[in-house]
């Protein structure tokens, strides 16, 4: 009888070291995949030429950076990303340094921040978001975005010295993360128990339909003029009127297409989900993200203030990401993910600036 509770529990034991054995080869393997594809993007976003909308003027300036004068202290100027441009000068590196720098920050610090899985998915997600390329041409706010990814992380777990700090840091290379701040600080007083899922579902469709009113828009072109005319320091962007980008008006004149709308369809699936899961997501995550989606909802004719939403709504690829670890084998999330796909190869083929920055066709 001793000998067999003995086998028995060497067996046990061995299945116990097989298990772990399988489970330490499994996250070598994410970790191997996850270094491959940072190793990818950093190469592709580093040694491409004329290719993103921003790409030649970031060139341009990096080139004749000596000419201009010295950068004064305000709060337009991003230090942080003037550090690495006279850095990268001074070591007497080409322009290839300051796309190389940022590239390799900001994707290590979203996909090193979670576990191998998680980032895995997470980096899925955010291509079929059409964020990869988006991330060239936004260099210096992507590089913000992944420091507030980095200081929600934190704050959920109450290290909020490192929640400030990272706010600084991402504020040296775009002052817009600021602005996240302190809805950041709010929207952790609301408990979870206040979120209901009838009035967000139908804030969704309110905010959808005021979004789409031209009034809407021309009148916060209005409120935007009269505020500049008081506060010396928003004349700096009143040059966005001009180029179309406080009201984006070839958008208001057009319908948007069947993408636009799945992504809308696929948002609201993703709530839904959100509600399901309400105890296994974080609290910040879960706020941040129906934030983002009523933001994105109300403004997406407003380019210039779109931009905030770029903050919130990466929360929509990590929670894409953490609802698969928690739904495995579920065909709803097959069926998103095919929509996900379609969705990203059309805008690819169609030559989207989102996802399509090469002109190969």
């Amino acid at each position: 009888m001793f000998g067999f509770k003995g086998n028995n529990s060497e067996k046990k034991l061995i299945s116990l070291n097989e298990s772990r054995s399988s489970k330490v080869t499994s996250i070598s393997k994410y970790k191997l995949a996850i270094n491959i594809a940072l190793l990818f993007i950093i190469l592709i976003s580093t040694l491409r030429y004329d290719v993103g909308t921003d790409y030649l003027g970031y060139v341009d300036m990096y080139n004749d950076y000596g000419v201009f004068n010295k950068k004064i202290f305000t709060i337009f100027n991003e230090f942080g990303f003037y550090l690495i441009v006279i850095t990268g000068i001074w070591i007497g590196f080409s322009s290839i340094w300051l796309f190389f720098v940022f590239s390799a920050l900001s994707w290590s610090l979203l996909l090193k921040t979670f576990k191998p899985h998680l980032s895995l998915l997470f980096l899925i997600f955010l291509i079929l978001d059409e964020r990869l390329f988006w991330s060239f041409s936004g260099i210096r706010q992507w590089l913000a975005i992944a420091f507030f990814v980095l200081s929600i992380v934190k704050y959920g777990n109450k290290k909020y010295k490192y929640f400030l700090l990272y706010i600084f840091m991402g504020s040296l290379f775009h002052t817009s993360i600021l602005f996240l701040t302190p809805v950041v600080l709010l929207l952790d007083f609301i408990p979870l128990k206040f979120l209901n899922k009838k009035i967000v579902l139908l804030l969704f469709f309110t905010t959808l339909y005021i979004g789409a009113s031209d009034e809407l828009n021309n009148l916060i072109q209005n409120i935007f003029l009269g505020f500049a005319k008081f506060i010396p320091e928003l004349s700096y962007y009143t040059r966005h009127i001009e180029l179309g980008r406080i009201v984006n008006s070839t958008e208001l004149e057009s319908i948007p297409g069947i993408g636009f709308w799945l992504k809308r369809i696929l948002d609201l699936i993703l709530i839904i989900k959100i509600f399901k899961h309400k105890k296994e997501l974080s609290k910040i995550w879960i706020y941040l993200l129906i934030l983002g989606v009523l933001y994105f909802n109300l403004f997406y004719s407003v380019e210039i203030l779109l931009r905030l939403s770029l903050y919130p709504l990466i929360f929509r690829s990590l929670l894409w990401a953490r609802i698969y670890q928690l739904e495995k084998n579920n065909y709803m999330l097959v069926f998103v993910f095919i929509i996900y796909l379609t969705i990203f190869i059309a805008a690819f083929i169609n030559g989207s600036n989102q996802c399509c920055p090469y002109n190969f066709i």
